[in-house]
């Protein structure tokens, strides 16, 4: 299995602390930010869960064109993972455009945008399933520079991921979280939160926040410096680095 690291570098453990310093809210700042875009995921959940029929109707209605992906299953929405980072630290298959779903080798994806090119549901089918029947379905909403998604398990119309995504003016991505749920244990969600910093339109820095909780005070932080030759295009809806566009530090 392939592992796209090279265009990264992560920081060792004494620059990391010394930029800390500088750059890093204090844990208390982190963890409040923490709890409170949990506490968001929780009341969208609280809002949408019965709405699982009503958002397939919407879909339908709202879908202008559909393409297809294959592999890349580890990320959350395959190769249209929201992260500009994620795909290049996971190691997994990164997944490959596929004209639909007769051509598909593996577990694939389907991507449904509305008339304005945005993506507004990604439904994840399994290979040897029913092409009529995705294994799951995920939902995105959009209010000003922020962007939520709400995943549904499509068998048991159960809410298992909710996400959230906040732009800049400019369209650059700012921050990402997300976070798995299970409606039997809902008090155990873990959060995954990436903060980006830019200089001169260029991405410049990660900080990316594994297996975060607040109830137990506990993250796991790994910082990441970015860069290339030239500036790199701002990061809106419809774009996302590419491992040609991250450039290895020299």
């Amino acid at each position: 299995m392939a592992r796209f690291i090279h265009p990264i570098r992560k920081l060792t453990s004494g620059a990391q602390n010394l930029i800390n310093g500088f750059l890093s809210d204090s844990d208390e700042v982190l963890m409040a930010n923490f709890q409170s875009i949990l506490e968001e995921f929780r009341i969208l959940i609280d809002q949408y869960v019965h709405l699982f029929p009503e958002f397939i109707v919407q879909t339908r209605q709202r879908t202008a064109t559909t393409t297809y992906a294959q592999g890349g299953e580890c990320l959350h929405r395959g190769i249209m993972n929201p992260s500009p980072v994620l795909n290049l630290l996971a190691g997994c298959n990164q997944g490959v455009e596929i004209p639909g779903p007769e051509a598909a080798t593996d577990d694939y994806f389907r991507y449904s945008f509305n008339e304005a090119g945005e993506l507004i549901c990604v439904s994840r089918f399994q290979l040897q399933g029913p092409p009529e029947l995705p294994e799951d379905m995920e939902f995105i909403f959009r209010a000003e520079n922020v962007e939520y998604g709400v995943t549904f398990h499509h068998g048991w119309e159960e809410v298992t991921k909710v996400s959230k995504v906040i732009y800049g003016a400019d369209g650059q991505i700012l921050s990402y979280a997300a976070s798995e749920y299970d409606q039997a244990e809902p008090e155990l969600m873990f959060l995954h939160y990436e903060k980006y910093t830019y200089q001169r339109n260029q991405l410049t820095r990660a900080d990316v926040y594994f297996g975060i909780s607040p109830d137990l005070n506990m993250y796991d932080h790994h910082a990441f410096v970015v860069s290339g030759d030239s500036e790199v295009p701002g990061i809106n809806r419809k774009k996302k680095y590419t491992v040609q566009e991250v450039r290895q530090e020299s």
